[in-house]
């Protein structure tokens, strides 16, 4: 009996390992692109605290978002934007910039007569490691953005 009861556990493993190598693929995928959207974020807000403590520099704010990981490829990409807009308290309590406005223009009643504002949004990219690249629904390449208020 203990010979047929090992051909059973070998033939319940084989059934078994293929769906837990699939379902561990999965997870390592997801920690990887999870993984990588934080550190393009983190790098996206690299890139706008540079700009809000210095002023727009148009090198020194790719610089500062390639420059805040060593551990992965980042490029300032696409370019950063500059805008002026009036900030905005909405219901939700978030706050919104309207880029309806030019430089210099009293934003909406309401606002004490602030004038409009100058802003930059800054934007990082990285190419997202996979495992099975392209058998994921996943991007291969992340990219997030960054908005501050210029000085």
């Amino acid at each position: 009996m203990a010979r047929s009861q090992r051909g059973a556990v070998a033939i319940e493993f084989a059934f078994v390992a293929p769906v837990m190598v699939i379902m561990l693929t999965g997870i390592v995928e997801v920690g990887l692109a999870a993984h990588t959207y934080l550190l393009a974020n983190q790098a996206a807000a690299a890139g706008a605290t540079y700009a809000m403590h210095n002023g727009w520099d148009a090198t020194g704010v790719p610089n500062a978002i390639v420059q805040s990981s060593t551990s992965r490829t980042i490029t300032a990409s696409p370019a950063a934007q500059t805008f002026c807009g009036c900030p905005e308290k909405l219901a939700s309590g978030t706050i919104q910039i309207d880029t309806s406005k030019s430089c210099g223009a009293t934003c909406a009643a309401g606002t004490g007569g602030v004038v409009s504002r100058r802003y930059i949004k800054v934007y990082a990219s990285i190419v997202r490691p996979s495992v099975f690249a392209k058998v994921t629904a996943l991007p291969t390449t992340v990219t997030a953005s960054a908005t501050a208020q210029l000085p």
